[in-house]
């Protein structure tokens, strides 16, 4: 006779078990139980300060110099800047607490004309005047692009 499915394992009644065989099985199911919220905690926090937005990175003013001529060299080559990779984030300025932001702006004739400014983050024409900000303006248009800090010598 043939058998087209294996038969399934016939289970041991509760007086087959000696001694403490279930009691063993139970330690080891919540063993496995607890070594897999462990590894999902773990997972969970890894992931987050892998995904963690570097804002927290207090910048000085020695920072912001440095940044400022790195931007001036990508901004000699505007066809070469990928709008996609803007906004980022910079840091906080240590002097007003305020985040920094690199922003990509583009205005009339783009790419050609394509730049990317460090700016403060949410800060208006006025209060960047109130802070001591640099406004910065389009070139074509005369929009507000964003407030740029002061770097004082």
């Amino acid at each position: 006779m043939v058998q087209l499915q294996p038969r399934l394992p016939k289970f041991r009644k509760k007086e087959e078990y000696k001694g403490e065989e279930p009691e063993k099985s139970r330690k080891l199911l919540w063993f496995l139980v607890a070594v897999v919220i462990v590894v999902v905690v773990l997972v969970v926090v890894w992931a987050y300060s892998v995904y963690q937005p570097k804002s927290e990175r207090t910048v000085s003013v020695s920072d912001v110099r440095a940044e400022l001529e790195r931007l001036q060299g990508v901004n000699s080559e505007p066809r070469s800047i990928n709008p996609a990779d803007y906004p980022k984030v910079f840091g906080i300025y240590w002097r007003n607490n305020l985040t920094l932001v690199e922003q990509y702006f583009c205005s009339d004739v783009c790419p050609d004309y394509g730049r990317v400014d460090l700016v403060y983050k949410g800060i208006d024409n006025e209060e960047c005047l109130n802070i001591g900000g640099n406004p910065l303006h389009d070139l074509a248009w005369g929009g507000y692009l964003g407030c740029q800090p002061k770097l004082q010598n």
